[in-house]
């Protein structure tokens, strides 16, 4: 029998149907586009372009199995396995997070601070690697290093690295255990986006982020929320340039106290940083020997 969902109009139209109710309708119809994006590489004017072109049974039967998934509310990131990051394709997979807009705006302070520069960079915890090289795509000059505690994030980093014909040196080293660090290189920059959110907070948290997403580069203990945090203040008293800075995403409810934790460790210049919805989220640290 003749599938009746036969042109791109009927399928999007079907998808719409399909997850209505299970997502807003502005979401819904980024869905589409992303759908049909990967599935056809449609922009979104060739989806109007194209709403009478006939499609076949093959894309329709893809279209039900990607929205077979997004009603369990699997993120499309992990279906399609693919995101876009500082207008870079970023692979990801449930080993690490899906990068988030908040973290493009990190990434944006650290380049305009350092675009002109020649500089050595760290960034700690990379997963998908995604802060890394939207860094290296934009900061020529850059030297640049990311560690993670994980070898199967690391081969997908180094992936992404690949992809995006950028060069950066990815390589083990878990920030917790305080094993010596391989390297005895300094930087003039370390970048992260940590764990930060309380195990409390989980209650809070949609069930796409909770059920998918990697807990471990998520939540921290609430009797030691800033336990990376102080970490990366050691790490950075011994492997950090004279002038060398720390950027870094917070919690939006912890921005006082990362502030002061930095200056107990004697770093003398702590910089707040609000996003685009005004929320405490970042943090820019200066060492100075």
């Amino acid at each position: 029998m003749k599938n009746h969902i036969d042109t791109i109009a009927k399928l999007t139209n079907y998808i719409k149907k399909s997850l209505a109710g299970l997502y807003p309708d502005s979401e819904i119809n980024q869905l589409v586009f992303l759908i049909l994006n990967h599935l056809q590489n449609y922009s979104k004017i060739d989806i109007h372009l194209n709403a009478e072109r006939p499609i076949s049974q093959n894309i329709f039967q893809q279209t039900q199995a990607i929205i077979s998934q997004l009603s369990d509310y699997k993120p499309i990131q992990y279906i399609l396995g693919v995101t876009e990051f500082y207008g870079l394709p970023i692979k990801v997979n449930s080993n690490v997070l899906i990068p988030r807009q908040e973290t493009e705006e990190l990434v944006r302070w650290v380049i305009d601070d350092n675009k002109k520069r020649k500089i050595r960079i760290l960034d700690i915890g990379t997963g998908s690697g995604c802060i890394a090289i939207a860094v290296a795509n934009a900061i020529s000059n850059a030297i640049i290093d990311a560690l993670d505690s994980t070898e199967k994030v690391l081969q997908l980093a180094a992936e992404n690295a690949h992809i995006n014909e950028v060069s950066v040196r990815f390589f083990r080293f878990d920030m917790l255990k305080k094993k010596k660090f391989p390297y005895s290189e300094k930087y003039d920059v370390m970048v992260s986006n940590p764990p930060y959110i309380l195990n409390s907070e989980k209650k809070f948290m949609n069930k796409n982020v909770l059920e998918y997403e990697p807990h471990m580069a998520l939540f921290v203990s609430d009797d030691n929320p800033l336990i990376f945090y102080d970490r990366i203040a050691e790490f950075g008293l011994n492997h950090l340039k004279s002038e060398g800075k720390i950027y870094l995403e917070i919690n939006e409810n912890y921005g006082i106290e990362v502030k002061e934790l930095f200056l107990k460790h004697g770093y003398p210049l702590v910089e707040l940083r609000r996003d685009i919805h005004g929320k405490n989220r970042m943090v820019k640290i200066t060492f100075v020997v």
